[in-house]
């Protein structure tokens, strides 16, 4: 479930346009690709038409990126589990 991001209108009635699935794996054109695996879905809100995208990240891929210096904002996330 996605919340519209427009402050205006903060409606979880959005709808699902587009999923892309990044291996991570890097590649010859683009060196500066990162290497954590997400899915990105393109979404649009039913109420407002804005238009918006979201990452998803596995748990262990997000423990993996916060192994690479972020372990802080992974700290906040942990806690709650």
């Amino acid at each position: 479930m996605s919340v519209c991001p427009n402050k205006l209108c903060r409606s979880l009635n959005t709808r699902q346009i587009e999923t892309r699935h990044r291996s991570g794996k890097p590649n010859a054109i683009k060196k500066t690709k990162g290497s954590t695996p997400y899915t990105y879905r393109q979404r649009v809100c039913e109420e407002c038409g804005l238009k918006f995208g979201t990452r998803e990240y596995a748990i262990q891929d997000l423990l993996d990126f916060g192994k690479k210096g972020y372990v802080d904002m992974i700290d906040d996330l942990m806690k709650q589990m």
